[in-house]
């Protein structure tokens, strides 16, 4: 029976020869390994994903979109209970928390649709694919 490497389609003769990571057939080269953890990880992540219906970014400069972070569901602020807060959030709005000390940022909050997140991911994955 022949064993085909899930990355470089080599093909392996004895079962000997397959290396599995991640419950993919590599044929063990380093690269097909390595893009197997990734494959893998990015299964996760989207698995993720897709079960929260809304993610909630932080940023304490939105002008930069690289500066927005996912909050963690355990590290929500308190003011997030507050329906109007929340209700603010879902229709899209920003929502800024200013700082008791001046020495501290301000730190803005938005939320996003997480089907629409993921959209937008695989959309710059098939750009970077192409460039």
């Amino acid at each position: 029976m022949s064993y085909f490497c899930q990355f470089c389609d080599k093909e392996m003769r004895l079962e000997q020869s397959v290396v599995y990571e991640k419950d993919y057939i590599t044929c063990g080269n380093h690269v097909c390994v390595t893009k197997a953890r990734k494959t893998a990880a990015d299964i996760a992540e989207e698995r993720t994903l897709k079960t929260a219906k809304l993610l909630i970014f932080k940023s304490t400069t939105p002008e930069d979109s690289d500066t927005w972070r996912v909050v963690p569901k355990d590290q929500y602020p308190s003011f997030f209970n507050d329906k109007e807060v929340l209700q603010g959030l879902f229709e899209g709005c920003v929502v800024s928390v200013q700082p008791r000390d001046e020495s501290e940022a301000e730190v803005f909050y938005c939320a996003r649709h997480a089907d629409e997140v993921l959209r937008q991911l695989q959309s710059e994955r098939e750009k970077a694919g192409t460039a």
